[in-house]
């Protein structure tokens, strides 16, 4: 055989193998592969999650987050890989984690906490572990409530935030007398319209229980209230937040517990197949553009 034709003999097996590229689906990496990948991304972020909430109970909840965020390092020294699904993994890590130590704290403080009962309100500065109290005489008095105003633009979209504070006291109670505690309400709003009107039907005037809570600007709304009725807050005054029982807060953790694990899962999943699905079709596309090159040459 000449050298000619097998030249041609050549260009034709190359043009074979580069139409057999060209025909080739996006295939990209294995499924199994893939499945196994997800799983263990899962299995990483639920198990850290896992660890830093029960840290956060028995520990503290600073030190988990710590915890958390540290452990990140290790793994990612060790896997030598640095790509847009791992840095992905470890977000999404971090704010399941973070979230899920928060919710086990606080379910952890509502489920084995100190709960008072059979006191008048007057008393609660007294007991400043308690993290609950049943009064025998609380009222409210919304006619002397506080608010204060804030703004959140953090994800891009502008919302109002309304924490209103209104003193809970005994029935005899008078304006010149110490508040010794408030009920406090946080209320968020995408526009000021929308806000309750008269905000005073945010509190519930038959509540069996108030909770203690810890609200950002519950201090700010409880100074205007102050400033505004000329009121004093007692230097202790507990600051609640009003429920029909215990059982019921317990309830709503463990739901938006449940609900934040599930809700974060499913998001994963859904980002994971999406990145895979990514880099199948980027795959194929740069075959696609070697098959065409290489035609190129063999013409």
């Amino acid at each position: 055989m000449s050298s000619k034709d097998s030249k041609k003999g050549n260009r034709k097996d190359n043009k074979k193998q580069s139409d057999k590229r060209i025909d080739k689906k996006p295939n990209g990496r294995d499924y199994i592969a893939i499945i196994k990948e997800l799983l263990i991304g899962l299995l990483v972020a639920n198990g850290m999650a896992a660890l830093s909430g029960l840290i956060g109970v028995y520990i503290s909840l600073t030190l988990s987050v710590v915890v958390l965020i540290l452990s990140c390092i290790p793994i990612a020294i060790l896997s030598g890989v640095y790509s847009i699904r791992l840095i992905t993994l470890f977000i999404f890590t971090a704010m399941l984690g973070i979230s899920v130590s928060y919710l086990a704290v606080e379910h952890n403080v509502l489920a084995s906490g100190k709960i008072i009962e059979g006191i008048p309100v007057n008393m609660a500065p007294q007991h400043q572990d308690a993290v609950a109290f049943v009064f025998t005489d609380a009222t409210v008095r919304s006619e002397y409530m506080g608010e204060i105003m804030y703004t959140d633009d953090e994800d891009g979209s502008i919302s109002y935030i309304f924490t209103y504070a209104v003193p809970l006291v005994s029935p005899d109670w008078t304006e010149d007398k110490p508040v010794p505690a408030w009920a406090v309400f946080v209320e968020t709003v995408r526009y000021t319209s929308d806000r309750t009107s008269p905000p005073s039907l945010l509190f519930n005037t038959d509540f069996k229980v108030a909770v203690a809570t810890e609200e950002d600007d519950s201090y700010d709304a409880i100074e205007d209230a102050c400033e505004k009725h000329g009121l004093i807050s007692n230097e202790n005054a507990r600051v609640l937040r009003l429920a029909y029982s215990i059982e019921d807060e317990i309830y709503k953790v463990v739901s938006m517990l449940k609900g934040l694990v599930i809700g974060f899962n499913v998001v994963w999943i859904i980002i994971f197949w999406i990145m895979a699905w990514r880099i199948n079709v980027d795959d194929y596309a740069t075959k696609e553009s070697d098959s065409q090159t290489s035609q190129k040459f063999d013409t």
